[in-house]
Order: C-alpha cells, then sequence, then structure tokens
C-alpha cells in the first residue's frame, strides 16, 4: 500500500506542477478571469453540444475505426494472451491501453464531438497496431475472422466512396433537388471540374485492397508492405488531388472573403456559427478593441454582439450562412455585399 501511495503522490504532484506551469503563470500575470473562462468552456463543451457539434456516444469509435484504417483493424487481433512480451514492452503496453480507452471514453461522453478530440487516441492506436503486426509476421499467427471483416469492408467502403465522388461531382445538378439543406446546395453550386477519369483512383484501391488481402493471408511481409505503399499513395492523391476539390465546395467562398481584408484595419467576424477561419486567412493580427469589461456583462458571443450592436471605429464585415441569412438581413445597421456557395456577406453601415 505504502508503494502504492508514494506513486500516487508523485503522480498528483507532477500533474500539479505541469499544470501551475500554464495557471500559475497567466494567473500571475492576468488575474483570474482567463483561468474561469477556460474551465466555463471545457464545461460547456462536456456538458452540451457546442459549437453546434453533436453527434452519438459511438462517433469517436468510427473516427477512430475508419480514420485510422488499416492501423485501426489489427486491434481486433489482440486476444487475451497478451504477456508474450518482455515486462518493459508489457507494462508500456498496458500504459497504452489506458491512454487509448481513457480518451476514447471521455470524449464519447463530452457532448460536444469534433474529429480531432479523439486525437490523442492516434499515438496508443497505431503503437499498440504496429505490436501486432510485428507478432504476426514473426509468431505465424493467423489474421482473425473479425480483422479480416472489418479490413475487406472499410477497404471497400473508402474505395467506393473515392469511387463516386467524381460522380457525385459531375452529376450534382441532378442530385440538387433532392436536398433540404440550403447551404449544402449553395456550396454544391461552386464550380469544380469533374471527370470519369478520376474514379479509376477508387477502383485502382479496390484493386489494391483485394491484393493486399490475398497477400497477408499467404504471405503476411508482403502483404503488409504493399499495404504499406497502397496507403502512402491513396493519402498522396487524397490530399493533392481531392482535398482542394471538396475544399471548394465546403468553403473557398469563405476563404476567398476572408482573404480580401489581409492588410486592411477592418473587422471581420462569423454570425451564427463557430469559425476561427477569419482569423488566419484575414491575417488578424490582434482581438477586437472593445472595452474590457465587456464581456462580463454579455454572457456569449461577446465579440459578436459588440460588433453588431454597440458604435465603432473601423470598417466591420460579417459572414454567415444562407439559412442565417434572412435574420441578419432584418437588422438595420447590415447591408448585404454579396453572397456566394452558400455563404452570405455583409457590411455594417
Amino acid at each position: 500500500t505504502g508503494y502504492a501511495v508514494k506513486h500516487l503522490l508523485i503522480v498528483f504532484l507532477s500533474l500539479i506542477v505541469t499544470v501551475s506551469l500554464w495557471f500559475g503563470v497567466e494567473i500571475l500575470n492576468h488575474g483570474f478571469w482567463f483561468v474561469k473562462e477556460f474551465i466555463k468552456y471545457q464545461v460547456r463543451l462536456f456538458s452540451t453540444e457546442d459549437s453546434d457539434h453533436g453527434g452519438p456516444f459511438y462517433y469517436h469509435f468510427i473516427v477512430l475505426l475508419v480514420g485510422c484504417f488499416p492501423a485501426s483493424v489489427f486491434l481486433f487481433q489482440y486476444g487475451k494472451k497478451r504477456y508474450s512480451d518482455n515486462t518493459n514492452t508489457r507494462d508500456f503496453t498496458r500504459w497504452m491501453w489506458i491512454l487509448f480507452w481513457v480518451v476514447l471514453i471521455l470524449f464519447s461522453i463530452v457532448q460536444t464531438k469534433i474529429v480531432h478530440y479523439s486525437s490523442l487516441c492516434y499515438f496508443p492506436l497505431t503503437y499498440l497496431a504496429a505490436i501486432q503486426l510485428y507478432r504476426l509476421s514473426t509468431e505465424q499467427q493467423k489474421l482473425k475472422a473479425v480483422v479480416k471483416f472489418f479490413f475487406i469492408f472499410i477497404g471497400f467502403l473508402l474505395g467506393i466512396l473515392i469511387l463516386l465522388l467524381p460522380v457525385i461531382g459531375i452529376y450534382k445538378n441532378g442530385l440538387i433537388p433532392y436536398i433540404q439543406d440550403p447551404f449544402a446546395v449553395g456550396c454544391l453550386q461552386a464550380n469544380v471540374s469533374w471527370s470519369y477519369s478520376e474514379c479509376l483512383w477508387g477502383a485502382l484501391y479496390i484493386v489494391g485492397i483485394i491484393i493486399a488481402f490475398v497477400w497477408m493471408n499467404n504471405n503476411f511481409r508482403r502483404g503488409v508492405i504493399f499495404l504499406f505503399a497502397l496507403q502512402v499513395l491513396l493519402i498522396q492523391i487524397t490530399v493533392l488531388h481531392f482535398t482542394p476539390k471538396v475544399e471548394a465546395y465546403s468553403q473557398r467562398a469563405a476563404i476567398d472573403f476572408f482573404k480580401t481584408f489581409q492588410g486592411k484595419d477592418v473587422n471581420i467576424q462569423v454570425l451564427g456559427y463557430k469559425s476561427y477561419a477569419q482569423l488566419f486567412y484575414a491575417k488578424k493580427m490582434g482581438p477586437t478593441e472593445m472595452p474590457s469589461n465587456y464581456c462580463d456583462t454579455v454572457a456569449h458571443d461577446c465579440e459578436e454582439k459588440y460588433l453588431l450592436l454597440e458604435p465603432l471605429n473601423k470598417p466591420t464585415y460579417f459572414i454567415c450562412k444562407i439559412q442565417g441569412a434572412k435574420e441578419y438581413d432584418a437588422l438595420p445597421q447590415l447591408m448585404e455585399i454579396g453572397r456566394k456557395n452558400g455563404f452570405v456577406f455583409f457590411k455594417r453601415k
């Protein structure tokens, strides 16, 4: 018991020192306001679907299973016998499982669901998958049926999605009448060039998954090496070719709007949704100039309310999604200056 208490005290003191390096310096320099707001914000993320980001309990299970493919499927290779390693490896593996499950369960409970919230799982997940790959290649273990199922299912799913993406882009005008979301309709109206030849990447990936699967069952090392090469190729094609086209639908109109304010002494603010894009792409150099106690009197979205309602000393621009445009059009102090691909732009009179 004394041994356990000793180590718990070390962990507790390490935690206090680590936290104090950040919170302590902040409190000494600026008082308790930021710390209180930080804690309130974390509580809001935990207890509510903040920033319009909600989802079911299993949200991050799906994110990790599909987003970390193929590493994620090899976690299912684990069984009851996990203790064939030496003591150091076994202890570190146990800590990796603890880290993985604590992060995954915690952010599954958190009501605000955003993809990167479970990103700390990437490290233990890939480590644990690497352990299984090593065992499969050195101990001549056989792939479990559940691993084979998820490998084929997710691999084919990703391949089919990549294959269908150009088809959706080509026939988007036929799909628009069936879409009820006005913002999605506006996004699809972006001018993006697609061709049938781009479907070849999805088809090649499906063929590659089949080859990797067959080889892993006959010569595991050769199959895994081929799978690694296939994933590197897919990631490069996705990042360099498909991501820019998807970005053109999802936010390019907004990004282009923000970029027009680079180097200009103006206020720029989003309305009705959460984003930091305006800060980065407009290269905003500092916080909005407003009275220091203003946020104490306005409970939520104080910067947005200040820029909408209070007297200002510089030009101020806003952007909102098309479904919220009618609400802001009704404000007499705002003048619409344009709209594009689901976004509406305003200037304060």
